[in-house]
């Protein structure tokens, strides 16, 4: 199967890349082969390539504290205009679109793991622009998947996600002050884009959730890496978590589509570790 992806470097992306370049054709354009923002040049690459699936995995994430931004800026262009523009495009050549969005559509008041019956309550800028990003597809797209799902680890080309800084500040023993107080579901990117590959060849309609079993705090995360390589964190014990207990503990737990998360860690920071060990070969 023909399939273009879009926002190859970042973590979706690149785990796509891994795990469906075997059995599938696809083309994963760089920003520098085609900027997302360069409407005529992404039409190009679609008629040229002829793609069956598109996969939209381009988003520019924003800080919760950003106010507002412009509607033809960057990041509005990006999280809003380039989606509504694929869907627009799927009818004229035939394409599924998935698209890649986010548990932020929910809100910061709402806790998860969110199914099909949660309600889209988006507090922040970027939640409010994943919103409105699905809503134009829903109203512009001829064949379409969207996917949800909560803040995304693995391995990418580009190497700016907040997951790989705070490991790498673990590693390098710098004093980190991770948030102990939200509870979100931590997305395995590996065990994601294998549900993506399903979703590729099935191509069912509509809006789909992926969360992990459990959710946990950034705070449950620094522990979790910092057991896995041997080192000490000077921040304090969570008020929840026995202090002698620096294991994952799930806060509030629901069977859902992704894998135990304490097992996605592991292969996570083996992988992280591994490619350290080359870079200073």
């Amino acid at each position: 199967m023909r399939i273009l992806v879009f926002g190859s470097s970042g973590i979706l992306g690149t785990s796509l890349l891994k795990t469906g370049g075997v059995s599938h054709e696809i083309d994963a354009p760089s920003s520098v082969d085609v900027d997302c923002r360069d409407f005529p040049s992404v039409e190009e690459r679609i008629s040229d390539f002829k793609p069956q699936v598109v996969v939209n995995a381009c988003a520019i994430k924003l800080p919760p504290s950003t106010i507002s931004t412009m509607l033809d800026g960057t990041e509005y262009v990006i999280n809003v205009k380039f989606p509504e523009w694929l869907a627009s495009l799927s009818s004229t050549y035939e394409f599924h679109l998935v698209h890649a969005s986010s548990d932020s559509v929910f809100g910061e008041s709402q806790l998860g793991p969110f199914d099909s019956k949660s309600e889209p309550l988006p507090s922040t800028v970027y939640g409010k622009m994943k919103r409105e990003a699905e809503e134009r597809i829903l109203s512009s797209a001829s064949s379409y998947s969207i996917l949800r799902f909560g803040p995304l680890f693995g391995l990418s080309i580009s190497k700016r996600n907040t997951i790989r800084r705070l490991f790498e500040s673990i590693l390098n023993g710098k004093e980190v002050s991770p948030d102990s107080s939200n509870y979100v579901s931590f997305t395995d990117a590996l065990t994601l884009s294998e549900r993506v590959l399903e979703f590729i060849v099935y191509r069912p309609p509509g809006i789909f959730h992926f969360s992990a079993r459990s959710s946990y705090t950034w705070w449950h995360v620094a522990n979790e890496f910092a057991w896995l390589i041997g080192q000490e964190l000077l921040i304090p014990d969570h008020p929840s978590t026995p202090k002698n207990d620096r294991r994952l503990v799930p806060g509030s737990a629901a069977q859902c589509d992704l894998g135990p998360l304490q097992e996605s860690l592991e292969r996570y920071v083996r992988a992280q570790l591994k490619e350290f060990e080359k870079s200073v070969q």
